[in-house]
């Protein structure tokens, strides 16, 4: 089977939507950081010259990188990147699978045309973002010769390449990162629990005078870090919406033997790609207005 070369489009939006979702959770991350370590440091430290100096230079990093955060807004690039390659990816499949609206009536110079009006659709809804990119994005193909050599299978082997190498592989990352999302998701709370008993520990230790410091600051510091990286990252939205997903998929999947003829399977790749469709819009939803090419 011919190995799919997806549209220069969609290589660079990918790569540069996840250098910026690289970009935004670091600023995040050292924002953070930052912060518990100016935490730890007022609450440690003796001198109050040190203190103030330590802290004063914590403060001001994390401001830079607040600051870089809203000037760059790399999150925006991460999402308009995201539904470009998205969308992108979406057009590639029904292209070559010669569903709608690539139908298996039209001709492949119709189809071709039609591809690029849509991809031509993405661009000008898009010019902020394909600014970003520069010329990297007008070196590649639009149209990949796998494109042509896949939408010119026979029915057969398109259905046998949708299943596998589309609705297979995209129920099982779909799949896997549910299990990630529940896992960092049980992590995460843990995690905030513990701190929330060591700051009340904490009070108790202060209440008797125990202790020359106070750690309830620096727990209660790491327990709104620990809120605050949960909210980024948005574990237990993400583990449903993203096994929906790959429950849906594979529910999808079960009806491949039932494909007879052109019209089935056409209606075979709607369902699956609006299932996918469905699940990224929601996806952007929570984060942004960005709209979803279709």
């Amino acid at each position: 089977m011919v190995e799919l070369e997806y549209p220069n489009i969609f290589s660079k939006a990918d790569l540069k939507s996840i250098k910026s979702q690289k970009t935004f959770i670091k600023l995040n991350r050292a924002i953070l950081v930052l912060l518990i370590i100016s935490t730890i440091t007022s609450s440690i430290l003796i001198e109050e010259d040190v203190i103030t100096f330590i802290a004063s230079v914590l403060l001001v990093f994390s401001l830079i990188f607040t600051i870089l955060i809203m000037v760059f807004k790399p999150e925006k690039s991460w999402y308009d990147g995201r539904a470009i390659a998205e969308s992108t990816k979406s057009l590639t499949w029904k292209f070559i699978t010669k569903t709608k609206p690539f139908g298996y009536q039209l001709k492949n110079n119709e189809a071709e045309e039609k591809l690029i009006e849509n991809l031509k659709q993405i661009i000008g809804q898009k010019r902020d973002f394909f600014k970003l990119i520069g010329e990297e994005f007008s070196e590649g193909e639009q149209i990949t010769l796998s494109m042509r050599e896949l939408r010119n299978l026979s029915l057969d082997e398109r259905i046998k390449n949708y299943s596998q190498n589309r609705l297979e592989v995209q129920k099982k990352w779909y799949f896997n990162k549910s299990k990630e999302n529940r896992r960092n998701k049980n992590l995460s709370f843990a995690t905030l629990i513990t701190f929330q008993i060591f700051a009340i520990g904490s009070l108790a230790l202060d209440y008797l005078n125990i202790l020359q410091f106070t750690l309830t600051p620096l727990m209660a510091c790491l327990a709104s870090s620990v809120i605050a990286w949960q909210q980024l990252k948005r574990y237990q939205e993400l583990t449903e919406s993203y096994g929906i997903t790959a429950t849906e998929l594979n529910l999808i999947k079960s009806k491949v033997k039932h494909i007879e003829d052109e019209s089935s399977f056409e209606r075979f790749v709607d369902d699956a790609e609006t299932a996918i469709s469905r699940e990224h819009t929601l996806w952007l939803a929570r984060r942004d207005s960005t709209e979803l090419f279709r």
